[in-house]
């Protein structure tokens, strides 16, 4: 494959020309645009398109081998490896880059407050956090892992976002630099955690306080891990309350996008007998809610009574105000961002998951004056 397009080098730069070389494919085969079994460029050819020596070049490779990212082989030619990203964390120098990589799945309200509260722990110290958004999709947030690590970053803070198993079997923790888990229930060590099951139990529960029976479920898919604890909250306010579950009043939308929101309450406004409350599991989505029943001629909470989770910065601006459990996002960052400090500095910290209480802010959609 023809990278040298992709490589720029300099002679005038105090990093070695070896290393500019070896870093720089190191990126492209961590990035995928070099992929396993294709062959980099001869060396005497590279060397003439970059104008450099041939020798710089063989050591570039040379290095590129010890670090089992690829093997020269006589006359084949030198072929990408499989990417390993704890022998690329291995072999990075024992120097630290100051720099930290944070995984997001998409830049919403929800996480800004998280970012405020990293970026106040982090700039003590003079981190600098890499902010990269996965889109809950688990081979970006690889291959974003990927990069990161050989960009040399000294941690993570992953949230959640679309973490598969194979991901994580793949990473040896032990090798790789440290990470930090939030809101990622599937994960029990070294963890940052709401009380998502409390949030939906709470806000559930006062919905059941006005007199509501038949209450909906709007949520983002339930198979998500961050997501099932909702729907456990939700059936944990109903069965206190002598009320019966019914699959029926729970309408799934594929992501937390306001126009999900919209649809789902289209949907939820199909089922007969319509509920007289619902509970949506995130704020983005329940904004949507309330533009669908408005649309419809719906009046809150005269009709249909609503209540959330996130107590996002705008909850409280839309009118009737929106009533929502608070997720601690500020204090999330804030821990994390901390407890990936101690791991860095190898000071003892506890392993297990840190879980952030959550409390109903009163507003008028469920019904209060």
């Amino acid at each position: 494959m023809d990278i040298s397009g992709q490589i720029k080098v300099d002679p005038r730069a105090d990093i070695p020309l070896v290393a500019q070389l070896t870093q720089q494919i190191t990126w492209l085969i961590a990035s995928e645009a070099l992929r396993e079994g294709e062959k980099l460029p001869a060396m005497r050819e590279l060397a003439q398109a970059l104008g450099i020596h041939m020798h710089t070049v063989r050591a570039a490779y040379q290095r590129l081998e010890a670090d089992m990212l690829v093997s020269v082989r006589p006359r084949i030619g030198t072929v990408v490896l499989p990417f390993d990203p704890n022998l690329v964390a291995e072999a990075r120098p024992d120097l630290p880059s100051n720099l930290i990589g944070v995984l997001l799945p998409a830049p919403v309200p929800v996480y800004q407050p998280f970012l405020a509260g990293i970026q106040e722990a982090a700039s003590a110290d003079r981190w600098l956090p890499v902010i990269c958004y996965t889109g809950e999709n688990p081979l970006l947030t690889g291959r974003t892992i990927h990069q990161l690590i050989a960009r040399h970053v000294d941690g993570f803070i992953v949230t959640s976002t679309g973490l598969s198993e194979s991901l994580l079997d793949t990473l040896e923790l032990e090798r790789t630099p440290p990470i930090v888990f939030v809101d990622a229930p599937q994960i029990k060590h070294n963890s940052i955690l709401a009380n998502t099951q409390g949030a939906a139990f709470q806000a559930t529960r006062h919905l059941i306080e006005h007199g509501h029976e038949r209450i909906g479920l709007i949520s983002a898919p339930l198979d998500w891990e961050n997501v099932t604890p909702c729907l456990h909250g939700y059936q944990q306010a109903l069965a206190e309350a002598g009320v019966a579950y019914d699959p029926e009043l729970v309408v799934e939308v594929p992501d937390f996008d306001l126009h999900s929101g919209y649809q789902g309450a289209l949907e939820i406004l199909q089922i007969d007998p319509q509920p007289t409350a619902v509970f949506v599991i995130a704020d983005r989505l329940a904004l949507g809610v309330m533009q669908a029943l408005r649309d419809s001629g719906i009046e809150i909470p005269g009709e249909v009574a609503l209540a959330s989770y996130n107590d996002i910065e705008g909850a409280g601006l839309v009118q009737p105000g929106l009533t929502t459990s608070t997720f601690p996002a500020y204090e999330m960052g804030l821990l994390a961002m901390r407890r990936l400090k101690k791991l860095l500095s190898g000071k003892p910290t506890e392993d297990g998951p840190v879980v952030l209480d959550t409390h109903l802010v009163i507003r008028q959609s469920c019904g209060c004056p």
